[in-house]
């Protein structure tokens, strides 16, 4: 055993992690580059993630180990890198989801074909957000059906009633409004493979789509609802008094604005350094305070739901669906591919498990409900 070895298994075992290197749990890491503690060491998380990629080491139970290292702490007794400290100090001074940075983090996540590997890790809706298991046993499209079907309740969608999303992604929750509440949606992307899948997949349905950046979408009218569905993590802090303005301008004095996105429990100007890089680049996850600091000069806060356990489950499925078309995926892809969307679902997953992070709902309305809101569960 080297002495960088020595180092981090002593981290491990401190942080009671009950990780052996190289042992025979199936959550224990299988090292195949002696170089690996060192970058390690070096790198942190974003190190971790990048040498499971270059196939560096392996693991027979990804997600356990996962949720082991989150349990132990270990990220917090590393020293922060030269590049980490870098990336904090431009995201605490620049504002890193301009227009053109945004572009560029839909195109990292959103295109190049990327849609049809999608289709064999999400539900058939296409729901790339927090699913509702509220039984607890649900699988996958049943929990995300009911999350579809809790949104519309708790904007109390009826017929007729025009509803706006903001950041539609693939169309799960308006081609839902449509089809099961007669709603009439529009729904904003950048995303030119969103905006097409939508209207190839949906034309049968009375579903706008305008592809343009939230900041552009020049809405000519008012709606009755405006939901948001994890798309503020794409908007970063700074640009809150822009996106809270446009949901407050685009809706009716007596309408509901459901928002809902990953919470941290702490502030922090940028997410883990390897899902920057490379899932969401400039995205920043609120706390459950700065969201409605956000959204204070524009809405009366009227409910909040925290289903971030959920989320655990969520990304679970996903994880299991890829594995099941793990063939399919790397053929589309290749296997760099699969690994890096692997790191990014265990990992995110045991943020969820371990409570680090959390997925609110939050539910506002322009000048209070008179009678008071009761939030459908």
């Amino acid at each position: 055993m080297n002495r960088e070895q020595e180092v981090l298994q002593d981290l491990l075992d401190s942080g009671e992690a009950g990780i052996t290197i190289n042992g025979s749990n199936p959550w224990d890491p299988q090292v195949h580059n002696d170089n690996l503690y060192k970058r390690i060491l070096g790198g942190g998380s974003l190190g971790l993630g990048e040498s499971y990629v270059d196939e560096w080491w392996d693991c027979d139970d990804l997600g356990g180990f996962y949720v082991r290292v989150a349990e132990s702490r270990i990220g917090s007794r590393l020293r922060p890198s030269i590049r980490l400290l870098w990336s904090l100090f431009t995201a605490s001074i620049f504002n890193l989801q301009t227009k053109v940075l945004a572009q560029k983090a839909i195109d990292a996540h959103y295109e190049d074909d990327n849609t049809r590997a999608f289709e064999y890790i999400y539900d058939k809706s296409m729901a790339a957000s927090c699913g509702y298991f509220k039984d607890g046993n649900e699988d996958l499209e049943t929990a995300q059906s009911k999350k579809l079907a809790l949104v519309c309740d708790k904007l109390g969608l009826k017929e007729g009633d025009r509803v706006l999303d903001i950041g539609c992604g693939w169309g799960s929750f308006v081609s839902y409004a449509a089809r099961e509440r007669g709603a009439i949606p529009t729904g904003i992307t950048r995303s030119r493979s969103q905006a097409e899948y939508i209207e190839n997949r949906y034309k049968d349905l009375p579903i706008t789509v305008i592809r343009a950046d939230y900041r552009d979408a020049n809405l000519s009218q008012e709606f009755d609802a405006v939901a948001s569905v994890e798309m503020i993590g794409h908007v970063g802090p700074r640009n809150y008094p822009t996106f809270f303005g446009i949901a407050r301008d685009a809706l009716k004095d007596e309408g509901l604005f459901f928002l809902q996105e990953t919470t941290f429990n702490v502030r922090n100007p940028r997410l883990d350094p390897f899902i920057d890089k490379y899932i969401f680049p400039n995205a920043v996850a609120p706390t459950p305070g700065q969201a409605e600091e956000g959204a204070e000069p524009f809405f009366v806060l009227e409910d909040s739901q925290n289903i971030g356990a959920m989320h655990y489950d969520t990304l679970t499925a996903w994880q299991k669906n890829m594995e099941k078309n793990k063939d399919i995926i790397i053929d589309m892809h290749g296997s760099r591919w699969y690994r890096m969307m692997s790191v990014y679902h265990t990992s995110c997953a045991a943020a969820y498990k371990t409570r680090i992070a959390g997925c609110h709902q939050w539910m506002f309305s322009p000048c209070g409900v008179p009678s008071g809101y009761i939030s459908p569960r």
